[in-house]
């Protein structure tokens, strides 16, 4: 191997990097009312109470269910019917797929939520991870994603907490989705030469109203990324700001 000196101009390489200021993150010093199953938010919020029913309707209640064992709780009817009375309420997430069912007929990439587990109304999800099958996350311009990537496909500033499922029933005009398409065709799940299903879309963040309240229900990964994801702590310090 020989190495010379010319003029030759050197070979260049260049990536960017997504910089977020820490201090427009911070979290409104504010009591926040929450239903968090595991402990997560706890950890990472230092003004939280518990909900319970006569919380006042003017403060937020926000809700992690991570750590859900499949067990019905009545703090959810009890949440449905003070978001009826005019309260909002955040999930951050959904439980564990694992704990879903599946529907006969279906998809196995989907997953359902029956009437009153969770909420006041059926959810249908189906999976989001790509895979074999593209998933287009979108991004709209939202207060929720202010200082972050927006009106765009998510990239890789995105990458941690993009969603793994988004919801398809009830149809919402989301503010962040999923576009994609199924590769089964009705066809007891078997990839064929028919070819793919017509593309869908779910949402990833959406508002479901309900009574004089309303519900924001997110499958962003963010309780899990709090603290060690910039983007996960903007998203949630964004939606208590817009939303307080």
């Amino acid at each position: 191997m020989t190495f010379t000196s010319d003029d030759t101009e050197p070979i260049k390489n260049q990536s960017g990097i997504y910089v977020l200021d820490k201090n427009k993150s911070a979290i409104p010093d504010v009591p926040i009312a929450t239903i968090d199953l595991n402990g997560a938010l706890g950890r990472y919020l230092s003004n939280t109470t518990d909900f319970v029913t006569h919380s006042p309707t003017n403060q937020l209640a926000l809700i992690n269910l991570q750590g859900w064992n499949g067990t019905p709780d009545t703090c959810f009817a009890d949440l449905a019917t003070w978001v009826k009375n005019g309260g909002t309420a955040l999930f951050l997430n959904l439980p564990a797929m694992h704990l879903l069912k599946m529907v006969p007929g279906k998809s196995r990439m989907s997953r359902h939520i029956d009437k009153d587990i969770f909420f006041p109304f059926p959810l249908s999800l189906y999976s989001g991870k790509g895979l074999w099958t593209p998933c287009s996350h979108v991004v709209k311009d939202h207060p929720f994603y202010d200082g972050l990537p927006s009106n765009c496909l998510m990239g890789q500033e995105y990458q941690n907490i993009s969603s793994q499922w988004s919801i398809v029933e009830p149809k919402t005009d989301w503010i962040g989705g999923n576009i994609t398409y199924d590769w089964y065709a009705g066809l007891k799940h078997k990839q064929n030469y028919i070819g793919v299903t017509e593309a869908f879309h779910g949402a990833n963040l959406t508002k479901i109203d309900h009574g004089n309240g309303k519900y924001i229900l997110c499958t962003h990964r963010i309780v899990e990324n709090l603290g060690t994801d910039p983007v996960a702590d903007r998203l949630l310090s964004n939606m208590l700001k817009t939303l307080l």
